[in-house]
């Protein structure tokens, strides 16, 4: 089922960021302009260190740049003056996840969900993350809150399927298994998937 996560991942699935490639032009380009961004912020900050957007800015600049541990230190920054931001909150969230501090990731898409219950893409993250870290049931109770707003996404219902399977629940896991196949009928992984839960049901008991 691991191998199936990565395959949804790698085939659509929210990756958490963007990798650029330094020897192109364009991305000479985006560092320029990062760089320019960069000062321009600084420039601000030097005049008020509390400024909140100055702050995030920076923040995420260094998200791009894949420098976690700075990007974790000026998104919280930011958010001392705006605690019920959402958005400060999933970005911080997911530095986290990319500096492989897993339990302040998780306790972070929590609060970002405390502050937007309708915050689809820090439920999808926590699924993955329960999933991968020995939570099953908690990675189920995440992606079904997920697809019952949205059971006509395909992938949904593939993660929710796979994450069921995962949870040993296999007759539900056929279920959304073969719902993604229907909603799109490239998603051969599903059909696999499916399948191993199939060979599960019909082992002969001891």
């Amino acid at each position: 089922y691991e191998d199936a996560i990565a395959a949804y991942a790698a085939n659509g699935g929210d990756t958490g960021g963007v990798t650029y490639t330094p020897s192109s032009d364009a991305s000479k380009a985006f560092y320029e302009r990062i760089d320019e961004a960069k000062n321009a912020i600084e420039k601000v900050l030097s005049l008020n260190p509390k400024d909140t957007n100055s702050l995030f800015n920076l923040g995420k600049i260094y998200m791009s740049e894949e420098n976690w541990s700075l990007a974790i230190e000026y998104i919280k920054k930011a958010i001392l003056s705006t605690k019920d931001n959402n958005k400060m909150h999933f970005d911080l969230a997911l530095a986290y996840e990319k500096a492989g501090d897993i339990k302040n990731a998780i306790k972070t898409f929590e609060k970002a969900i405390e502050y937007n219950p309708n915050d689809k893409e820090s439920k999808l993250h926590l699924a993955e993350l329960y999933s991968a870290n020995g939570n099953p049931r908690k990675a189920v109770v995440n992606i079904r809150s997920v697809y019952l707003e949205n059971k006509e996404d395909s992938k949904i219902c593939f993660l929710y399927g796979i994450l069921l399977a995962k949870n040993k629940n296999h007759t539900e896991a056929i279920n959304k298994l073969q719902q993604s196949y229907k909603l799109d009928s490239t998603n051969h992984m599903a059909q696999f998937v499916r399948a191993e839960c199939l060979t599960e049901i019909n082992k002969p008991r001891e």
